[in-house]
């Protein structure tokens, strides 16, 4: 069984394509200067021999806000002591710094502090307990409000203490395979072998994954979700929420979710489904409402893609359909529109509901009406599946009634 609520979806989310940059073959990481709108990138090209690597080489891109490259080799490839990067994994973005997870060569691993605005390196922090033949090499890395910074090894989550000189293990925990900070909680995906209440009963013995959460403050740890023969395959980060990649273990397939923080709930987007391994990072700015997805496209190469993050509208069990903000000419409005029935007809109408037209609070992501008041519906979802439409205002002496055409209906 696949938990994924703990109450009925209450908002809808719609993802767009806005860019593609297919330039990034040895991409592993990718992270977003909130404060300028670049975008940077972990570049590892790894040859490996019998037993170990033979040679390696990463570097730092620099994207521009619109995805177009504005330094293919920002950091890294230069051979002096303050330029070098071995194996770069996980980034991160902090105030003026660029935090990098790096081998340092053998077993051992560093933590990077990279000065924004010069690229010019900071500080190197090493490992009070060494990656010593680790069973997961760390990927992720994030960092909290305070500017401390986590990573896992998929036994240990470890934390470099803002101020501090070296990375030290925070608290054990096994089967750790991917970290999400979230407001003051550390969100972690787990895989497991076998489900325990499968083991209790004597069934059938499941894989299964967990959602967990650990209040940063107190190391308290409750769980959040669990689901049965799947396996959880990366977190994204977020303050209302986050992205989370979920796959099958009956095939080679992944699918792309969000838990909304506020209303724990779970909603799967777009139907967009990825191959297994397709993807190897996500990074969510609420800032800007885009969502980076680093993955494959159609052949081995690596791209970085950026989709904006829509709210939908969503229709009651009655089939009305409230709106949050509507903009015209200058103003933005609240209302709700009411499915009516017209006579002799199978046409789909609604009416305002004057009763709920009010100021709209929030103004963001507002439904642009048009002059001759017809309503271009970018989103709504309907039974947890999204559609765009449109609604043709119908002139009426006493109601304002919009009828549904059906030419415009896109399943998304």
């Amino acid at each position: 069984m696949l938990i994924l609520s703990k109450q009925a979806l209450a908002t809808s989310l719609d993802l767009v394509s806005r860019w593609n940059n297919p330039n990034y073959n040895g991409a592993r990481s990718v992270a977003y200067d909130e404060k300028t709108g670049y975008i940077y990138v972990t570049n590892t090209f790894i040859e490996q021999g019998l037993f170990t690597v033979t040679e390696a080489r990463s570097f730092i891109s620099r994207l521009n806000p619109d995805g177009t490259t504005d330094t293919a080799e920002w950091f890294g490839l230069d051979s002096a002591e303050d330029k070098s990067l071995y194996i770069a994994n996980g980034i991160a973005v902090f105030e003026n710094r660029l935090y990098v997870l790096n081998a340092a060569g053998g077993a051992s691993w560093e933590l990077l502090a990279i000065n924004l605005e010069t690229g010019k390196l900071i500080n190197r922090y090493g490992f009070k307990e060494l990656f010593i033949m680790p069973s997961f090499i760390p990927v992720k890395i994030e960092v909290d409000k305070a500017g401390n910074v986590y990573m896992t090894d998929h036994d240990y989550i470890y934390r470099y203490l803002s101020g501090d000189s070296v990375v030290k293990r925070w608290i054990p925990f096994e089967n750790s395979q991917d970290i999400s900070v979230v407001n003051d909680s550390l969100i972690v995906a787990t895989n497991y072998g076998n489900n325990p209440l499968s083991v209790a009963t004597n069934s059938k013995l499941e894989k299964y994954s967990k959602l967990e959460q650990i209040n940063l403050a107190t190391k308290e740890r409750i769980s959040l979700m669990t689901f049965n023969n799947r396996y959880i395959a990366i977190l994204s980060n977020g303050d209302k929420g986050f992205f989370f990649l979920l796959g099958f273990d009956s095939s080679q397939e992944q699918e792309l979710y969000f838990f909304d923080k506020s209303n724990e709930t779970t909603q799967k987007l777009n139907n967009l489904v990825f191959k297994e391994d397709d993807i190897f990072d996500l990074y969510y700015s609420s800032k800007t409402n885009l969502l980076l997805v680093g993955g494959k496209v159609r052949t081995d190469t690596t791209s970085i893609t950026s989709y904006s993050v829509n709210n939908c509208l969503v229709f009651s069990s009655d089939f009305d359909l409230p709106v949050n903000c509507a903009s015209f000419n200058g103003n933005n409005y609240q209302f709700t529109l009411n499915l009516t029935k017209q006579e002799k007809t199978e046409e789909l109408f609604w009416e305002l509901d004057h009763t709920t037209l009010t100021n709209a609070v929030n103004s963001s992501q507002c439904l642009d009406v048009k002059q001759n008041l017809q309503l271009p519906i970018a989103c709504a979802s309907l039974n947890n599946e999204n559609f765009s439409f449109t609604l043709d205002f119908i002139p009426d002496p006493d109601k304002l009634i919009w009828k549904l055409d059906r030419t415009t209906v896109i399943k998304k």
